[in-house]
């Protein structure tokens, strides 16, 4: 129940936005969701506005519930089973693109800044007892990848983003994943199916 209600409140979100911009604002901004999180219970939904004809700005709003993924490439155990890994996150961006952003492909480069709250619980067999930790965490990340037209109004991003955590981020350790940011070293891939609300862009 806690997901569904989460679900409709990020998408009540976009509906909120999109009555929210005026028509001459809407010609430049297109929402979308990035698929790969997907893979560890994670929704990442996304708003982009295209400000010039090769700089765009993103903001970005996600769920994740209980992943039990394992994160990072340490192959180190800790005697932690049974991880669940949940959370929220949110991003703010900018990208820069090599085409202006009618063409049909573009290659972007990307900066952002990620800041999420994550709940991580697991059963530590050395104690025999369940282990708890909570808390904040802010990072920058880097992106780079492609935009390929589909139709003048469906576009896909294809790409990696890699995000720059520090120790203290990591709550129980680096086996759990934080909220957006990828499970293998930080790194998640970019396959995000974006709409633009009309088809007439800078």
């Amino acid at each position: 129940m806690f997901r569904l209600k989460a679900i409709i409140a990020l998408l009540s979100l976009l509906i909120i936005c999109d009555a929210g911009f005026s028509q001459e604002a809407k010609r430049n901004l297109a929402i979308g969701i990035n698929l790969p999180p997907l893979i560890g219970t994670t929704i990442d939904l996304r708003l982009e506005k295209t400000f010039t004809h090769k700089v765009s700005a993103q903001f970005g709003i996600g769920y994740m519930h209980e992943n039990t993924l394992s994160g990072s490439l340490d192959k180190d155990w800790d005697g932690i089973i049974n991880l669940k890994s949940s959370g929220v996150f949110t991003t703010l961006g900018a990208r820069y693109h090599t085409r202006k952003t009618k063409e049909n492909n573009t290659i972007f480069f990307g900066l952002k800044y990620k800041f999420g709250y994550y709940d991580h619980s697991g059963f530590q067999t050395q104690t025999d007892l369940m282990e708890y930790a909570t808390g904040v965490f802010h990072a920058a990340g880097l992106e780079i990848g492609g935009s390929v037209k589909i139709t003048s109004r469906f576009w896909i991003d294809l790409g990696f983003q890699h995000t720059i955590l520090t120790k203290e981020h990591w709550g129980l350790g680096k086996n759990f994943v934080l909220p957006g940011v990828g499970a293998i070293a930080n790194t998640q891939g970019i396959v995000t199916v974006k709409y633009r609300i009309s088809e007439t862009v800078i």
